[in-house]
């Protein structure tokens, strides 16, 4: 009978059993949940994040068979495995074999660039989290197919990890899985040549300081994140437009547009034009114009750098004055049912206000969105 060791310490567990919770959260609310779950997709990012960060320091002070240094292996070792498995006779290794040591390398910097990544675009084009204030929205937007394209690669890791190790449990005659949940490994023969010997033994206070160190992380990333993401958004939300002369003045007839979603151009013409406004005479005083347009034109699509600002400056050249002639606004809204737009709740399409919140200093983030019940 075999002798066992205890190899895999207890942060290195958790870590492990934690990433796939996360990493399947953040898969799910990313390709299968709706908009307004995003934040709770930047949650399991961020989650993701904390994990791999304390991944990279354990892999530096944790126990010996977590350290990256003891699963560093030449090309050599490399090829040498992979001929041992064309054989059904792979090289045996107490801690990670090469194959492995290369999937968790791979796995770490996928991960790592997809939720910075991730950081990117929620900065960019959603204006929220840490580099809100930081990233323009072309920035977030080019990113966004990078984000993506890098989640399906994830997939793919993911499948030939689990195939790996199915396969590596079948030659080896070992549970691999049930490893990393127990912690115990096999004893395996080893020559005396070979540099993976059972050394490095989990002691209880090198655990203890892995756990906290965890928690740690979790909660500097979890806690602080959201605290910095809250002040750096403030500098870069359009000005409010409740209670000014403008809600004042073209509120009373209908939802009154937040001006960063029309450029400066749309608005000039439609501020000239009153004695004819979508067929109605809306005539004000000549002060009032003048302060309403210069308003508008300072609040314009070309003032701020918001998704909503960027996708409808681009005007319809034959309806230059309304937002939903746009192709991006009926691009974005092609599978909403006319009938959500006839519900008591929204009535128009013109009613924003309906289906988002926030209107009133034009974000139209994805999380925001909020259809009638029944939709």
């Amino acid at each position: 009978m075999k002798t066992s060791q205890i190899i895999w310490d207890f942060p290195t567990r958790a870590f492990h059993w934690l990433l796939v919770l996360t990493v399947a959260g953040g898969l799910i609310t990313g390709f299968l949940a709706p908009d307004s779950w995003l934040m709770i997709h930047v949650w399991f990012g961020t989650a993701v994040l904390a994990l791999i960060t304390f991944r990279l320091i354990w892999g530096l002070v944790g126990s010996y068979h977590s350290r990256f240094s003891s699963f560093i292996y030449s090309r050599r070792e490399t090829r040498d495995h992979i001929l041992g498995l064309l054989k059904r006779k792979p090289s045996k290794h107490l801690g990670h074999n090469p194959l492995g040591a290369l999937m968790i390398f791979i796995l770490i910097g996928t991960l790592l660039v997809i939720t910075l990544s991730g950081f990117v675009v929620l900065g960019g084009e959603e204006k929220q989290g840490p580099l809100a204030g930081v990233v323009p929205y072309f920035i977030g937007k080019g990113v966004e197919d990078i984000h993506e394209t890098l989640a399906g690669f994830l997939l793919f890791l993911i499948g030939g990890h689990l195939f790996g190790v199915v396969v590596e449990s079948l030659l080896s005659k070992e549970n691999l899985a049930k490893s990393m949940v127990t912690g115990r490994k096999a004893i395996p023969d080893i020559d005396s040549d070979n540099t993976d010997t059972v050394k490095g033994g989990v002691h209880r206070g090198v655990s203890v300081a892995g756990v906290v160190g965890l928690v740690v992380v979790l909660a500097l990333f979890l806690i602080g994140i959201p605290t910095i993401s809250g002040a750096v958004t403030e500098s870069v939300i359009p000005t409010d437009v409740s209670n000014t002369q403008y809600s004042t003045e073209c509120g009373d007839c209908h939802h009154a547009f937040h001006p960063s979603l029309l450029p400066k151009e749309s608005w000039f013409k439609m501020m000239n034009e009153l004695d004819n406004h979508f067929g109605e005479d809306a005539s004000l005083d000549g002060k009032v114009v003048q302060s309403l347009e210069a308003f508008l034109i300072n609040n314009s699509s070309e003032i701020w750098d918001t998704r909503a600002a960027n996708l409808f400056r681009n005007v319809n050249p034959k309806k230059p004055l309304q937002i939903t002639a746009t192709k991006r606004w009926k691009h974005i809204h092609e599978d909403v049912p006319d009938t959500a737009f006839q519900h008591k709740l929204v009535g128009t399409k013109t009613n924003c206000a309906g289906c988002h919140s926030g209107t009133q200093v034009g974000m139209f983030a994805d999380y925001t969105v909020q259809m009638p019940k029944g939709f």
